[in-house]
């Protein structure tokens, strides 16, 4: 069985980098810095949530505004779990695999990056900055780009068809 995965390089480690994403999404990715002092930090978990403490140091008691494009955050890592198990298993075509995880990838880093854009209490007051974890998380979607492009190039260079020939499809109602 490891022989088989480690066939598929790309796919393997996007089940790696998929569950090292689930488990950071429930780690700080920004902090909240109030006259030169951290005074919270929020989890992706929290961003979506809408659950950040910020508000109990604000005068105005404003609510925080779940982000709810943040559940992103823990839905692309379980997708990359996915993807890169059927890859593994040969499920997919090579070059299919590597697309589904170019594709998930950058969704998975588009909706990191939203969170260097959030705000939370009056901007006067507090600065919101992206901790390392949300670097990191950034890091290992990019890793995620190369893993597909790596099954893609390799599907390419083996002289893999993007579908199934004719030729298969007739033997297989025959």
């Amino acid at each position: 069985m490891l022989k088989r995965i480690l066939a598929r390089p790309g796919s393997a480690l996007a089940i790696v980098t998929g569950a090292a994403l689930a488990g950071l999404f429930a780690l700080p990715w920004v902090r909240v810095v109030g006259l030169g002092v951290e005074v919270d930090t929020a989890t992706g978990i929290q961003l979506a949530k809408g659950e950040v403490s910020i508000r109990l140091v604000t005068l105005s008691g404003e609510a925080v505004e779940s982000k709810p494009w943040f559940w992103l955050g823990a839905a692309i890592p379980a997708f990359l779990l996915v993807a890169g198990a059927v890859g593994a298993a040969r499920a997919v075509r090579r070059r299919s695999a590597g697309a589904a995880l170019v594709l998930l990838a950058l969704v998975g880093a588009g909706a990191t990056l939203t969170a260097l854009g959030v705000k939370y209490g009056n901007p006067a007051l507090f600065d919101t900055r992206p901790t390392t974890v949300l670097w990191f998380c950034l890091g290992l979607y990019g890793l995620t780009v190369l893993a597909g492009l790596l099954e893609i190039a390799v599907s390419i260079a083996a002289g893999e068809r993007s579908s199934p020939s004719r030729r298969t499809k007739r033997r297989k109602t025959s």
